[in-house]
């Protein structure tokens, strides 16, 4: 192959990489729904995750999300939400333990709390993103596990 179709295959290689992936790391997008990761809920047995997004921004790779209390269930809740990052073999790249807020889930109103974190690698594609609610009982409350 001649030095102008080498670099013309890497051209081509390379703008491909950048149109899929350069304009989802300078915008807002979503990682889910362009594919590049699945998630996987542990819901626990008083909680629900309502809304779950992964995406990217300027600065990064997120995972943000809502969880919330059923009407019935008023004992004090507090805990955290893990997000644990697999590889697409189930290999753990990352592991990040974040708060809730507010920092114990509201009994009246839209009983919802919201977490936000920020992840340090970038997801490769086929990679699954697992959210699992650690409850931290009050004194004299059960626990949700």
């Amino acid at each position: 192959m001649s030095w102008i179709h080498e670099n013309a295959v890497v051209l081509v290689i390379t703008s491909t990489a950048i149109l899929t992936t350069g304009g989802c790391l300078a915008n807002r997008c979503d990682l889910v729904e362009r594919g590049i990761v699945t998630v996987e809920k542990e819901q626990p047995r008083h909680l629900r995750f309502t809304w779950l997004d992964v995406y990217t921004e300027d600065n990064g790779v997120f995972v943000s999300g809502a969880i919330r209390r059923p009407r019935q269930w008023r004992v004090p809740v507090r805990g955290v939400v893990d997000v644990q990052l697999l590889s697409p073999t189930s290999e753990i790249l990352e592991e990040v333990e974040t708060p809730y807020f507010p920092r114990s889930i509201p009994t009246k109103g839209a009983r919802i709390s919201r977490f936000k974190v920020q992840l340090h690698t970038v997801p490769p594609e086929g990679s699954v993103i697992r959210i699992k609610h650690r409850a931290r009982p009050h004194i004299g409350a059960e626990t949700l596990e």
